[in-house]
């Protein structure tokens, strides 16, 4: 990407908490889409938010400037139905995850279920995949789901599948084309413009998200407005305080400066969807993306680049044998995993 003209402005205090913020890195460049000019990293000085944002911040304005060459410009691929009988049973045993965590409706009778979903909790590190596949949001019969920021469309055509009404926005255009093609309603531009009614979605997701976003607070309150009483919203995010951010610092792959404006930890996210008038607000973490960012970190390290080696079948196998230890070491430390979720109920 050639060298753009993007206008900022000067963040002193947490856009959270509103207390000050300390220096935490400084002259950051872009070396994953090469946007121009250095960049600083402010911490909050409140140990019990930890927020992280980019100083100075660019004007709202000029945000799209930054996404001129992004990945969400990408198609959509749709994925392969495999009908075998070993793919049959683990679709089986997926089905009794979300209707045992999630409230989707029984496919089988209780009895087979519960059973299904005993074999699944052998691997937890599949079943927390299966949750955030589904984005964590509890089933409502007909609801309809709101993905914003929805790039190409791939969150929403998951949802579609699992039978919502989805409803995407992204402020993206070449997104919101490639989105649109695949036959999916997507409005473009920012939330607040669209004028949605109020009381209007059953549920609200964000896949990473709510980190390009300048004031999340603002944001979140108008999810809050459009959201049904009783309607969650869902936020997935990068995590401030992973052991990655801790290990590879700068080069951790969830600052990914400057497009991520706001860098977020569990606490940080609860005191936002407080902010917004969400009446119960939870934050956890998954460790889907722990071997992604962990590894592409490892090689921005190493290489100068976020490349990381192309998957093969012995690395799929390590990545799945991976996922089975990495799930039962989050019950140990799960605050170390790379990834967070804000779950938001409206009241």
């Amino acid at each position: 990407m050639g060298e753009v003209s993007i206008r900022t402005h000067s963040q002193d205090f947490c856009p959270v908490c509103d207390r000050p913020g300390q220096r935490y890195y400084r002259n950051l460049r872009d070396d994953l889409f090469e946007v121009g000019g250095s960049w600083n990293i402010d911490k909050c000085t409140d140990n019990e938010c930890g927020l992280y944002w980019l100083n100075p911040t660019p004007h709202v304005d000029d945000i799209w400037k930054l996404y001129i060459d992004y990945s969400t410009h990408n198609e959509v691929f749709f994925s392969v139905k495999y009908t075998d009988i070993f793919h049959r049973f683990l679709q089986a045993v997926r089905d009794s995850v979300l209707s045992t965590k999630l409230d989707y409706p029984l496919k089988h009778s209780s009895a087979l279920n519960k059973f299904l979903y005993f074999i699944s909790r052998i691997h937890p590190g599949w079943v927390d995949a299966q949750l955030v596949n589904s984005f964590y949001v509890p089933w409502i019969d007909n609801g309809i789901l709101l993905d914003v920021g929805c790039g190409s469309g791939s969150s929403m055509l998951t949802m579609k599948n699992l039978r919502w009404n989805v409803v995407g926005i992204d402020f993206d255009k070449k997104a919101v084309k490639n989105a649109r093609s695949n036959g999916l309603t997507v409005h473009e531009g920012w939330l607040t413009d669209q004028k949605f009614p109020d009381n209007h979605f059953d549920r609200i997701i964000m896949n990473h998200v709510i980190e390009h976003i300048s004031d999340p607070v603002a944001l979140l309150a108008e999810c809050h407005r459009i959201l049904k009483p009783g309607g969650v919203l869902v936020a997935i995010t990068p995590n401030a305080s992973s052991w990655g951010h801790y290990h590879y610092r700068k080069f951790w792959r969830g600052l990914e400066v400057p497009r991520h404006i706001r860098m977020f930890t569990s606490n940080s996210l609860i005191c936002i969807g407080q902010k917004a008038g969400f009446v119960k607000n939870e934050g956890f973490t998954t460790i889907q993306g722990n071997s992604y960012i962990r590894r592409s970190s490892h090689a921005f390290r190493k290489n100068n680049s976020f490349d990381i080696p192309s998957e093969t079948k012995k690395s799929r196998i390590f990545y799945h044998l991976w996922l089975f230890i990495d799930g039962w070491l989050s019950f140990i430390a799960p605050a170390s995993n790379e990834v967070v979720v804000l779950r938001s109920r409206k009241g």
